[in-house]
C-alpha cells in the first residue's frame, strides 16, 4: 500500500519546466541526432521501437491479441498478431505505426512543458512491461529492460531539481528527435518502395493500399502531413 501511495503521490506531482533556452537547446540536438546519417545508424532502433509499439497498442486496442514483437538487427522491426479484425481495424493497426514516434514526441513535449513529465515516464514504463511480455528479440529486449530500468530508478529514487530538471532537459531532446524520426522513416519508405519491384512490397503503406484501394504514396503522404502538425504543435508547446 505504501509502494501504491508513494507511487500516485509521484505521479500526481508537478514540476516547472526547464528554462526556454534549455529546451530548445535539447529539442534542436535531439532533432540533429535523427537528421544526420551518422546518429541515426545507430538510433534508428529506436525509432522502430515506438513504431511497432504503435502497431502493438493498436493491436491491443482493436481487440486483437499481440502474439510478438521482434526488432532486427538492420533496425527493420515487425510486430506479428491474430484476431479476426475487419478492414478498419488491420487499416488502423497498419497507420498507427509511423506516426507513433511523433505521436510520442508531442506526449512527451506536452507532458514537460505542463508539468506533468511524470506521466511520459509512467506511460513509458507501462509500455515497456507491456512489451517484455512479447519481445522476441535481443534488441527489443535491451531497449526494454533500458526503459523499466531507469524508469524505476527516477520513480523510487530521493528526488532533487537537479535531477528533475536534467530528466526534463532529456525528455525534451528525446521529443525533437521521435518528432523528426517519423518523417525520416517515412521518406525512407517512400525511396524504398520506388526500388522495390510492385509485387514484393510488403510496407505499412502498401497494406493500406491493398486495404483501402488508395494508392500507397497517398497514405505516405497522409503520414507526413499527421507527423507535421504534430511537430507544428509541439514547436508551439516548446515556444511557450
Amino acid at each position: 500500500m505504501n509502494v501504491w501511495h508513494s507511487f500516485t503521490e509521484w505521479l500526481g506531482a508537478t514540476h516547472p519546466g526547464p528554462g526556454n533556452s534549455n529546451s530548445i537547446r535539447a529539442f534542436l540536438i535531439g532533432a540533429l541526432v535523427a537528421i544526420f546519417p551518422l546518429t541515426w545508424r545507430f538510433t534508428r532502433i529506436v525509432a522502430t521501437y515506438f513504431h511497432e509499439s504503435g502497431h502493438a497498442l493498436s493491436t491491443v486496442l482493436t481487440g486483437n491479441r499481440v502474439r510478438k514483437i521482434r526488432l532486427e538487427a538492420d533496425t527493420s522491426g515487425a510486430t506479428y498478431w491474430t484476431g479476426n479484425a475487419g478492414r478498419i481495424k488491420q487499416s488502423i493497426i497498419a497507420f498507427c505505426g509511423y506516426p507513433a514516434p511523433a505521436i510520442t514526441g508531442w506526449f512527451t513535449m506536452w507532458c514537460v512543458r505542463t508539468g506533468h513529465q511524470n506521466w511520459t515516464i509512467a506511460v513509458s514504463m507501462g509500455i515497456a512491461i507491456f512489451f517484455a511480455l512479447v519481445q522476441r528479440s535481443v534488441r527489443g529486449w535491451a531497449l526494454t529492460l533500458l526503459v523499466i530500468g531507469s524508469s524505476s530508478a527516477y520513480i523510487y529514487v530521493p528526488h532533487n531539481d537537479h535531477l528533475t530538471e536534467s530528466v526534463a532537459i532529456f525528455l525534451c531532446g528525446l521529443a525533437g528527435f521521435l518528432l523528426l524520426a517519423s518523417p525520416r522513416t517515412i521518406i525512407e519508405l517512400n525511396r524504398i518502395r520506388r526500388r522495390t519491384p510492385k509485387g514484393s512490397r510488403h510496407s505499412d503503406s502498401d497494406a493500406l493500399s491493398r486495404l483501402t484501394k488508395l494508392p500507397a504514396v497517398f497514405w505516405e503522404f497522409i503520414f507526413l502531413v499527421f507527423c507535421g502538425v504534430l511537430i507544428w504543435f509541439s514547436l508551439f508547446a516548446l515556444l511557450l
